[in-house]
């Protein structure tokens, strides 16, 4: 299957493996912990993967727009110290980052504190996934790509929880962390034979010139990725952190899992973006916008179909799906049906994030993200405070449906694609 459809369907094969591979890491963990400490893990995983988009210093979106760019202008060198520089960038901020963390903890009162130190290096180890892995999407491997990024680790730490039956949190926490790092280098082996492929070869390594690379290129565009994607995580993740102040730990299991199986509604939308990113990189770079507005119109036709079905499921068979992981869990529902509301919006808008970080419209993204996140972090701590984990599934709802539409009007207003067109053309279509 070649084309958009056999992309999209590769990548969403890829996405599927891991939502499926989260959800039994979650499953082998609730099966070993009691629910309070499975509410400390989540807590410590919700932390490691905020880490991980924060340790990318929005270099894995740079990546993304960069590689596709170059490896179809056959410029390998380029290709290559771009990988490798964020790769550096990454790991030198990494390790400052958690320096700085480390020194805080002599002055900031958290009583999570030792948790979110302990989880940090597995976040490190899922940042240098996520870069090595946009590559991978910008040399049309997002199969691979997608694998390697969302599904091995979990994988291996479901086996290793299984092989070693850890009894308490810090022991699931250091498994998770050995997982993730052994996914990395299985990933750079992959990479490096396909990259070969490609036609990037071993002996072109020498070729690489970190003096030829734009450093004030990369730091006007990644820098407000970079802020994009804290805001966008702390709309994501903030109310669980604000909750871990103000509820048990249960509840945060509670809502730990709810939020998990939420993020099945946009599942399909995070395969379609990796398809489509490089797409939008090249069209808008040759200056084709009919053509990136009939990417979008078929992304937004599959992602309205598959995001609503979901969707449905979740709504009408959601407390089944929370059983798995015990009758306690089945107390998550209406957390559940709160928050995949947000998730929905999510998935109608599409891509339309990706078309304008692709398109050299960061700083618009990131001025709307971070207004978008002070109002959403300050009505999850009025909300969380009055009503505990349904303050939090509430808040996190709204912010997410607001961040997504805000980014389609902005899209209208720069671009001129009106997503409301798009659709009110499917219906006639389908009238």
């Amino acid at each position: 299957m070649g084309g958009f459809l056999g992309a999209a369907f590769r990548s969403f094969s890829g996405r599927i493996l891991g939502a499926a591979s989260a959800l039994v890491a979650a499953y082998s963990v609730t099966s070993n912990l009691s629910i309070s400490d499975s509410g400390l893990f989540f807590l410590s995983l919700g932390f490691a993967i905020f880490f991980a988009h924060l340790l990318t210093l929005g270099l894995d979106n740079f990546v993304l727009k960069k590689c596709a760019i170059f490896l179809n202008e056959r410029s390998y060198s380029e290709f290559l110290s771009t990988v490798l520089v964020s790769v550096l960038a990454c790991t030198a901020g990494s390790l400052l980052i958690f320096l700085i963390l480390h020194a805080s903890n002599w002055v900031v009162t958290y009583k999570y504190m030792n948790y979110l130190l302990l989880i940090f290096p597995a976040g490190i180890a899922l940042a240098l996934l996520g870069i090595v892995a946009h590559s991978l999407h910008a040399s049309g491997f997002v199969f691979t790509g997608a694998i390697t990024n969302t599904s091995l680790h979990y994988i291996l730490f479901s086996i290793f929880v299984w092989l070693f039956s850890p009894s308490n949190v810090n022991e699931v926490v250091v498994l998770f962390s050995m997982a993730c790092y052994a996914t990395l280098l299985m990933q750079i082996a992959v990479a490096l034979f396909l990259y070969s492929i490609k036609g990037i070869q071993l002996t072109q390594w020498k070729n690489v010139q970190f003096s030829k690379v734009d450093y004030q290129e990369v730091y006007r565009t990644a820098l407000p990725l970079w802020m994009i994607i804290i805001a966008q995580q702390l709309n994501m993740w903030g109310a669980q952190f604000i909750s871990s102040v103000y509820v048990a730990e249960a509840d945060l299991a509670l809502l730990a899992i709810a939020m998990r199986i939420a993020l099945l509604v946009p599942m399909v939308l995070v395969a379609v973006n990796m398809v489509v990113s490089p797409t939008f990189a090249s069209l808008y770079h040759r200056g084709e916008l009919e053509k990136t507005e009939e990417v979008l119109a078929r992304s937004l036709k599959l992602l309205a179909i598959v995001c609503s079905l979901i969707f449905l499921v979740m709504i009408l068979f959601g407390s089944y799906v929370l059983g798995i992981f015990g009758e306690q869990y089945i107390a998550a529902a209406s957390l559940l049906s709160i928050l995949v509301c947000g998730q929905l919006v999510n998935g109608l808008t599409g891509p339309c994030g990706k078309l304008l970080l692709m398109s050299g419209h960061e700083k618009e993204v990131r001025n709307t993200t971070i207004i978008v996140t002070i109002i959403g972090l300050s009505l999850a701590l009025v909300l969380v405070a009055k009503y505990g984990v349904y303050g939090a599934a509430i808040s996190t709802a709204l912010t997410i449906a607001t961040q997504n539409i805000a980014i389609a009007y902005i899209v209208k207003h720069r671009l001129g694609i009106n997503l409301l067109k798009i659709y009110s053309r499917f219906f006639r279509l389908t009238a």
